[in-house]
C-alpha cells in the first residue's frame, strides 16, 4: 500500500522506462499504479499522461471489487510517445466514499 506523510500517493511507475528514459520506439507504455491505503471498489483513478508534442492524453479506471488491493495498469499507445522529447504523468484517485481527492507524485521521462 502506499502513501507517506505527505499526503501525496507514490508515482506512477512505466514498466518499459529506464531510470528518467522511456524509448520513443516502443510499441506501448505500461503504466502501473500501486494499491494506495484505503483503497475501493468504485475509486475512480484518472491518469494524465502529458506529452510536450502530443499533449495530454487522459485515461479513466474505476476500481472494481476484485481490482480493490491491486495494481492498476494503463496503456498508452505508440502514438503518445513517439513525439514528444519529455513526457509528465500522474493520477488522480477520487474516492468512492466521496472524500478528498487523492493526488499522486509526478513522474517525468525523456522520450530517446
Amino acid at each position: 500500500m502506499t502513501g507517506n506523510d505527505s499526503g501525496w500517493l507514490d508515482a506512477p511507475v512505466v514498466v518499459e522506462a529506464s531510470g528518467s528514459s522511456l524509448s520513443g520506439s516502443v510499441v506501448q507504455a505500461t503504466v502501473s499504479i500501486v494499491p494506495w491505503t484505503g483503497m475501493a471498489a468504485g475509486d475512480i483513478v484518472s491518469l494524465d499522461w502529458d506529452g510536450n508534442v502530443t499533449g495530454k492524453y487522459p485515461l479513466t479506471q474505476t476500481v472494481t471489487g476484485n481490482g480493490a488491493g491491486n495494481t492498476l495498469t494503463f496503456i498508452v499507445p505508440a502514438s503518445q510517445i513517439k513525439n514528444n522529447v519529455t513526457v509528465g504523468l500522474n493520477y488522480t484517485v477520487q474516492p468512492a466514499d466521496g472524500s478528498a481527492t487523492l493526488i499522486s507524485w509526478p513522474l517525468g521521462l525523456n522520450v530517446i
